[in-house]
């Protein structure tokens, strides 16, 4: 009630749902959780797949249209999705919660607080590009946020398969190729900050065959 201050919560008991199959959703929800509790670091701690603690009324569903559809039949249900099924989530009816961040401020995910995280974690990002951006600093940050990741050997079979994956990592990272807004806001994605697309060239010159 301290953190609803005038609303009318509803008597009803809550109903979580959670993951079954292994996900990034879930790693990053759970890193969310651990960076933010200790009792979950010290327990279940993060993975694409965890041991929940045991839970009376919860339920369980696969990937995100699983989630949203439980959700949305089941009332009192709260649930965790990725960002791409924001908006199949909101056309079900189902409300987005505020998370509080590092600052001490409750944020909905927007591409202004997504970016305000990136933009914070963006300055140290390591060479080989594995920058966690959880729970990172400033007042309009939200605070579940992460980079898509390809992870792929620096030294492929061929000159010729090196070749082929170089050129489709730089159109995947190209703000006016595979990053383009047109492609990206299909999922609710942003693209990557200017300051790290240097690193990714990079690392995407390294890979010979």
């Amino acid at each position: 009630m301290a953190l609803n201050p005038g609303v009318t919560l509803p008597g009803s008991g809550i109903v979580p749902v959670r993951r079954v199959d292994g996900s990034g959703d879930t790693f990053i929800f759970t890193s969310f959780l651990s960076a933010t509790n200790t009792a979950w670091q010290s327990g279940p701690a993060f993975g694409t797949t965890v041991s929940w603690p045991s839970v009376s009324a919860e339920l369980t569903a696969s990937g995100n249209p699983g989630m949203v559809q439980t959700c949305h039949s089941t009332p009192g249900c709260i649930a965790y999705v990725g960002i791409s099924a924001e908006n199949s989530a909101l056309q079900a009816g189902l409300g987005q919660a505020e998370l509080q961040n590092a600052a001490g401020n409750f944020v909905q995910s927007s591409a202004t607080t997504v970016n305000s995280a990136v933009t914070a974690g963006a300055t140290n990002i390591p060479a080989d590009l594995a920058a966690p951006l959880i729970d990172e600093p400033g007042a309009q940050s939200y605070p579940i946020v992460n980079f898509e990741y390809i992870v792929v050997k620096d030294t492929q079979s061929s000159a010729a398969v090196a070749q082929a994956i170089r050129t489709f990592l730089a159109f995947a990272s190209d703000t006016s190729g595979g990053s383009a807004p047109s492609y990206l806001a299909k999922d609710q994605f942003e693209p990557l900050p200017a300051s790290v697309i240097p690193q990714v060239q990079a690392a995407i010159v390294k890979i010979t065959g």
